[in-house]
């Protein structure tokens, strides 16, 4: 592709799957933590393409992951798949997203975390749409002031801060840079699901994801 065809690369990372969900561990079982990842996912992938249809510019969606993943499933949602193998947390595997999103020359990389509970298409519509500028940083904290969301223009170098107190964190980074910050504060990217509380709140249920068909993307 030219570079006036890739435009965003949405960035969403999965940790090995052994460990995915690890806070839930205590309530459900592995195979339910993993059913809940893939629900969740697919939620996300289905409500972002949903949503190109809307843009004039190239939305491409990476997993960023060492895990298998459904061939067919990448080939029906022209999905890319980039490997984290060497990263030791999530800061660092969005580093090799950035790198390679720069050489491929999109003009703006986002995150989006993969277990937010709800996401609205009215809500990341608004936080992914074009145009994208030069020096921009977009960022929608958690409920607990960690990072749920997060676009910045390319090139730069922008250091990520993922974990406790991110959101203040990268605020600092991208005034450090002088980038154009733009604070979302968009309600159905806050909540996600970490905790055994999270899923008290969910809209869905472990009985409701056992009786849907959700494909299983990551395995």
């Amino acid at each position: 592709m030219t570079e006036l065809d890739n435009n965003l690369l949405i960035t969403i990372p999965i940790k090995n799957l052994k460990f995915t969900k690890s806070r839930l561990g205590e309530i459900l079982s592995l195979n339910q933590r993993i059913k809940i990842t893939n629900f969740l996912l697919f939620q996300l992938i289905s409500k972002i393409n949903n949503l190109k249809k809307y843009f004039d510019r190239v939305i491409n969606i990476a997993l960023i992951t060492s895990n298998n993943v459904s061939t067919d499933f990448i080939n029906q949602n022209k999905i890319i798949i980039i490997s984290d193998a060497g990263s030791k947390s999530l800061s660092e595997a969005i580093v090799i997203a950035k790198d390679f999103a720069f050489e491929k020359k999109y003009r703006a990389l986002c995150f989006l975390p993969s277990d937010l509970e709800k996401p609205t298409e009215e809500d990341l519509k608004k936080f992914i749409s074009p145009p994208y500028h030069l020096n921009e940083m977009r960022i929608c904290p958690s409920e607990n002031f960690g990072t749920n969301a997060l676009l910045i223009s390319l090139p730069n170098d922008f250091e990520f801060k993922f974990g406790k107190n991110s959101f203040h964190k990268h605020i600092k980074v991208g005034s450090k840079l002088k980038l154009e910050k733009n604070i979302f504060r968009l309600d159905s990217l806050t909540f996600d699901i970490d905790e055994p509380k999270d899923l008290t709140q969910a809209w869905f249920s472990m009985n409701h994801i056992s009786k849907i068909n959700t494909p299983k993307i990551i395995f």
